[in-house]
Order: structure tokens, then sequence, then C-alpha cells
């Protein structure tokens, strides 16, 4: 499986390969406020399996350290448009996050998440999702 990724100005394109080691939403303080939305979605591969095609100098890169788990996770952005497009996580060396809205050929049905954390800072209006492991905080 293969899937071509890009920021939202099109000046960072990648690949994915392979089956991501798993799909999932995030609704951490610092996951919202990074996209400006209720939650993250996400993707986490291994590093092998990223490859960046295009744009690799325009990635700006922003070390959140005040995070919830208290480790930090390398935040990589577009300098150009801002669109966030992978996360590097301190804690686990060798995966990438990679956010889905950046993904540019996925199908209806194809992405579905396995996972929920940090469902305690989840929105109120945000019913949790069937049928996936939901956790309070990363573990």
């Amino acid at each position: 499986m293969s899937i071509s990724g890009s920021c939202l100005c099109g000046t960072i394109t990648y690949r994915l390969t392979g089956d991501p080691l798993f799909r999932s939403l995030c609704h951490c303080i610092n996951c919202q406020k990074s996209t400006g939305s209720s939650f993250l979605a996400h993707s986490v591969y291994k590093e092998e399996s990223v490859e960046i095609l295009t744009g690799e100098d325009n990635l700006q890169s922003y070390d959140d350290k005040a995070t919830d788990t208290g480790n930090y996770l390398r935040r990589r952005f577009c300098r150009t448009c801002g669109s966030l497009v992978f996360g590097v996580p301190e804690a686990h060396p060798g995966v990438v996050v990679v956010a889905l809205g950046t993904m540019d050929d996925l199908q209806p049905g194809e992405w579905v998440p396995v996972r929920e954390t940090f469902c305690r800072r989840r929105m109120d209006w945000l019913p949790a999702l069937e049928g996936t492991i939901t956790l309070q905080g990363m573990k």
C-alpha cells in the first residue's frame, strides 16, 4: 500500500509505504492548539516508511515540550502555508506521526481510527467513536 501526501500549498510532498502501525485521534490540548481543531487525526508509521519527495528544506520544526506526557514532540510543518505535516515523538524513536489531513489519495472509508488518546480532554459535544480503544491519557 502506498499513500501520497502534501501540505496545503503543495511545497512539501511525501509518500508512505506499507501499513501504519496504528490510526488514532489525539484529544490532548497541544494537538488541539497545533491543529486549530478539536483533535489531531493521524497515522503512525515506521520512519523508513515515510519518504519526503519535495520541500524537505521547507519543513520548519517546533519542539513541543509542554505535553501532557512530559515527553517532547517535534512538530514539523510547512514554513510557507503552516500545515502541520509530521510529528516525531521523543519517547518513540523510529516512528513518525503523519497528519491525516495531509494524505492526498485516501478513499472514503479507508482510514478508520483504532484508538483515541487523551479522551479526558475530548470536547463534551464529541462522542467516543464506537469500536475504538479509548484512553484517558496516552496509555
